[in-house]
């Protein structure tokens, strides 16, 4: 029996795919202690792992820095000590054979060092590729890139850990690096080497789903809307999405989330359900079409069960996710602004009215469910643990 430790940041979207791999490797006699903020306690400590609150994190960005990637660079390194520091108190007592961190955490690799464990990366989107044209080339970047260098020389220096390429303190690579999606849906698939592992989406039922009557969906086709669990509060959205259905001759199943109450909406019609969260894998299996924001965790549930989708996407990888979903004729990508009640009526006709995309929908499917999911990652990660 190993010791491990799972280390990660505030965001479903990188807990929830580790749930299904942590049950597992619990399952299969691994102890397992999983440091992350207090919010996702019972869902981690449902799957059987000891929890412990990590709440230190990044704070707020410095006004004065560069937004997109240097911006990130610096904030990442001024949270560096207090975030260390914290792991290390939370764990340096006991000795972990290796640790699992999200590829975005910042310092995950780092900390898998300092507690001579094997580093793990757990990557819940497309594996991404970092390159130096991030970096930008005016005089403002470059003073900053070199203000990133030199604090990157202290850190490595203080830790005793190289930290050499400022892509590394983006995205961590690990000793394995799994990767929830396949290797069909993966873009530039050939730019990553042997250490990947494209191991699909980590589908498991979760104990934590809210109640649902199923039979409310019999009789007509049904369609899914959510926008995930950090920009669902677009009033003007589900409003528009009312305007939009309200006379179609199908099931509408709405995810609003906790930020707006079903009573401050106005014009819900007959043909609509709301709740503030549903069972999306469930629904999913259900669904003939799923509208959301585009969050990687979600379009890979829709895609593993063939549901065709548009896509609005907001923030983060979603617009990366939305690009690679329509190149393969899985759905429609639109943006908010052309997000019209028109034009989402219009385009929820175009999709459900043309089997292609379903066709395509369950080509990328079969690539998700053979991937093997989280008990092929447990199989990688023992087969590896067994040889060192």
């Amino acid at each position: 029996m190993s010791k491990v430790l799972f280390i990660n940041g505030p965001a479903e979207g990188h807990i929830n795919p580790t749930l299904g791999l942590v049950h597992e490797l619990i399952h299969r006699g691994e102890e397992v202690v999983y440091l992350a903020p207090t919010p996702f306690r019972r869902k981690i400590e449902l799957t059987g792992a000891e929890f412990r609150e990590f709440n230190s994190f990044y704070g707020k960005p410095d006004p004065g820095d560069l937004p997109g990637f240097l911006g990130m660079m610096r904030f990442l390194l001024r949270s560096a000590d207090k975030v260390i520091h914290q792991a290390m108190e939370l764990t340096t007592t006991e000795r972990y054979d290796y640790v699992v961190h999200d590829a975005f955490f910042g310092w995950g690799a780092l900390i898998a060092h300092l507690l001579k464990a094997t580093s793990i990366s757990s990557i819940s989107t497309f594996a991404p590729v970092i390159n130096s044209s991030m970096t930008g080339k005016d005089k403002s970047s470059t003073a900053q890139l070199e203000e990133i260098k030199q604090e990157m020389l202290k850190l490595s220096s203080r830790y005793g850990f190289s930290v050499s390429r400022i892509q590394d303190i983006m995205f961590n690579k690990g000793i394995m690096n799994l990767v929830y999606t396949s290797e069909y849906f993966q873009p530039h698939r050939h730019l990553f080497d042997e250490t990947y592992h494209f191991v699909g989406p980590s589908i498991a039922d979760r104990e934590d789903a809210p109640d649902f009557t199923w039979s409310q969906l019999e009789g007509a086709k049904s369609i899914y809307i959510s926008l995930g669990t950090i920009s669902n509060d677009d009033r003007s959205f589900y409003e528009d999405c009312f305007k939009a259905f309200a006379e179609m001759p199908y099931r509408f199943v709405m995810s609003i989330g906790n930020k707006i109450s079903e009573s401050t909406l106005t014009g819900i019609p007959s043909n609509f359900i709301l709740q503030p969260y549903t069972s999306q894998l469930e629904i999913l299996k259900r669904a003939d079409l799923f509208i959301t924001h585009g969050g990687m965790n979600s379009v890979s549930e829709a895609l593993y069960h063939d549901v065709p989708l548009i896509v609005i996407p907001q923030s983060a990888d979603q617009p990366i996710v939305a690009s690679r979903l329509e190149e393969l004729g899985c759905g429609i990508k639109m943006s908010r602004q052309q997000a019209t009640p028109e034009a989402l009526r219009s385009t929820v006709n175009r999709v459900i009215s043309n089997n292609a995309y379903k066709r395509n929908c369950s080509i990328v499917g079969e690539t998700l469910r053979n991937a093997g999911g989280y008990k092929r990652a447990a199989d990688l990660i023992m087969a590896m643990t067994k040889k060192r």
